[in-house]
């Protein structure tokens, strides 16, 4: 059995001493008892990456993304009591790999998030003269001189729950899953449509028939927007 370890280390490290990645492109060979280690030292990695991200709303994706992992390894440890057992490290073999690739797949979303980069890419996106946006709520025909000033505060002053954990926009039409999450529906169609049907976060089985619109979230939102005249 092999496993090719492609690590995406997005920052410099740090002056702390940090756990060694298995070499880019390395291909290590053994059985799962031996390469779980391996897969956990870049998990660890992966993870003080995520670390760096001290704001609130980072911080409480990473807490409920570890969180579902720390109960996948206790339902582990409970289906195989013995740690000696073949199948049990089998097991958490392939549950590292998954963890691993969420976390992954995470750290991207976080350096990726739009709320750095949306102001210019709505610029990068102006077609005579009309400006296009993925948050249309945000960015309508009153764009003006101070558009940025207005996108700055709508979003850097608005409630955690406002704001879409894909994106990072107010929520325009928020659904929500049988997890309990609530995303922008557009935002998360494109990832059931391209990334296959599993909540972004839990990684739980989702399927478009499954999502239900947040009204709540909604007539909060517009609330919101009123409330800073918008």
């Amino acid at each position: 059995m092999a496993l090719l370890y492609i690590v995406k280390l997005i920052f410099n490290s740090s002056n702390t001493p940090q756990p060694t990645p298995a070499q880019r492109g390395k291909t290590l060979k053994g059985k799962p008892q031996d390469l779980a280690p391996h897969v956990h030292n870049d998990i660890v990695i992966i993870k003080q990456q995520l670390k760096q991200y001290e704001t609130s709303f980072y911080a409480k994706i990473f807490k409920l993304v570890e969180s579902n992992h720390l109960r996948q390894q206790k339902s582990l440890q409970i289906k195989y009591p013995n740690a000696n057992d073949a199948q049990y490290h089998q097991a958490l073999f392939n549950m590292y790999k998954s963890h691993l690739q969420e976390y992954i797949d995470l750290l991207d979303l976080f350096k990726n998030n739009y709320t750095k980069t949306l102001y210019s890419d709505v610029l990068a996106k102006k077609q005579d003269g009309v400006i296009y946006s993925d948050c249309i709520s945000l960015i309508n025909e009153k764009v003006a001189a101070g558009i940025k000033d207005k996108f700055d505060k709508l979003v850097d002053d608005a409630p955690e729950h406002l704001l879409d954990p894909i994106s990072l926009c107010l929520f325009e039409d928020p659904v929500i899953t049988p997890s309990g999450i609530t995303y922008e529906k557009c935002h998360l169609l494109a990832h059931l449509h391209k990334r296959g049907n599993y909540d972004p976060l839990t990684r739980e089985p989702l399927f478009e028939d499954q999502l239900y619109p947040n009204l709540i979230v909604k007539d909060s939102v517009e609330e919101y927007k009123k409330s800073l005249a918008v």
